[in-house]
């Protein structure tokens, strides 16, 4: 009888022992995927203000050609 307590007190021991590491393991696992999570995040935000710089660039570029090539308007009314 003694013998069996003790294997199961043994076994209950290595069971939580290995709840124990795979809880640190999951958690492990967690952190990482937030940080590669938090990665896709600055890389989206990176991706999207490049994206608004080039759409600030390409209207400035408008602009400007728009009043380089400024006609009077009664040639504009004539075409």
């Amino acid at each position: 009888m003694r013998g069996r307590v003790v294997q199961a007190v043994t076994n209950q021991q290595t069971a939580a022992r290995a709840g124990s590491e795979a809880l640190s393991e999951a958690k492990k696992r967690a952190a990482a995927a937030t940080k590669s999570a938090l990665s896709l995040t600055d890389i989206f935000t990176a991706t999207q203000m490049e994206k608004d710089i080039q759409t600030v660039k390409s209207r400035a570029i408008q602009r400007r050609s728009a009043l380089t090539t400024w006609t009077p308007l009664a040639s504009r009314r004539s075409r």
